[in-house]
């Protein structure tokens, strides 16, 4: 339930900082080596995290809204390691590491994916990791 609080308040503020964006809220859900439950057999990267994926939906729901309702709405994506070392910072307004393990997560990603979320973080993205 902490995990949960804590995921509303990163939310809320990934909201302020994404509020002069006109257009949805691109979202990027890490699942890859060191995030709690994520299963490389799975079919859709983070469905062993059902529970993690329905809390950020329900939240970036309440920050950002829908579309249908007037809101800027969102949209979460998969984010898996070989990707990360790729990003940037236009790919996304908000990149969520889940709970586990905060140095399985780095090696996964590796030292070019670790300058990469530096940079996106002083491009001006916001990360979020509950832990």
């Amino acid at each position: 339930m902490q995990a949960r609080g804590l995921l509303l308040t990163q939310l809320a503020c990934a909201c302020l900082l994404a509020c002069a964006l006109a257009s949805p809220v691109r979202i990027a859900l890490y699942c890859g080596g060191g995030a709690s439950e994520c299963a490389a057999t799975a079919k859709h990267c983070c469905e062993p995290q059902a529970d993690y994926l329905a809390t950020l939906t329900n939240a970036a729901r309440m920050a950002f809204g829908s579309e249908a309702s007037g809101g800027r709405g969102f949209s979460v994506a998969n984010l898996i390691a070989a990707a990360v070392p790729r990003l940037i910072p236009s790919q996304y307004d908000v990149v969520v590491f889940p709970g586990g393990s905060g140095n399985g997560q780095a090696a996964a990603v590796g030292p070019t994916g670790l300058a990469a979320l530096r940079d996106f973080g002083e491009w001006g993205g916001s990360r979020a990791d509950p832990a």
